[in-house]
């Protein structure tokens, strides 16, 4: 192994060892072209989670636990904004969205009424959302506001199933 190549694993290591599961990372560590930064388009699976709002202390912990749990089920964490985790599905290992099913089971199995879900696929974009100033890897939804919109709707302990189009 060269020594440019170690430096380059342990970029990519650093970028994203805290965002995607153990295997996935290994997988962009194998196969770093297989990643893409610029936008691409394709089918993909989200999960949007939002904890229950109390304690800041109980907050912060189960949103701890939820991404803990997404990443076990090989879940690309993109973002967590104050108590609601956006998990991600077919972003990096090509269109696998096989795990995702059984990642909102385990939600509910888990968290019960600390949590409400809204999940399914849609096709767009995923990738540098951002700027060379600001960068952002996540999806452009077709339609974001009715994710929030039936995720503010449902009761904690509820989900809704989404085909975005």
């Amino acid at each position: 192994m060269w020594p440019f190549d170690i430096i380059e694993k342990r970029r990519v290591r650093k970028m994203f060892g805290t965002m995607v599961s153990p295997d996935v990372l290994k997988h962009l560590e194998d196969h770093p072209d297989s990643f893409e930064l610029s936008p691409r388009e394709g089918d993909f699976g989200f999960v949007v989670v939002q904890v229950a709002e109390g304690d800041l202390h109980r907050t912060r912990g189960l949103v701890a636990k939820v991404v803990d749990l997404a990443v076990s089920h090989k879940a690309f964490v993109g973002q967590i904004i104050s108590s609601v985790v956006m998990c991600h599905y077919g972003v990096i290992q090509n269109t696998d969205l096989s795990p995702m099913p059984q990642f909102v089971s385990a939600l509910h199995e888990q968290f019960g009424p600390d949590v409400r879900v809204v999940h399914g696929t849609f096709h767009g974009l995923f990738g540098n959302i951002g700027s060379n100033v600001r960068f952002s890897y996540g999806p452009v939804f077709p339609d974001t506001t009715r994710i929030f919109s039936e995720l503010t709707s449902l009761d904690f302990g509820e989900q809704k199933e989404l085909k975005l189009t």
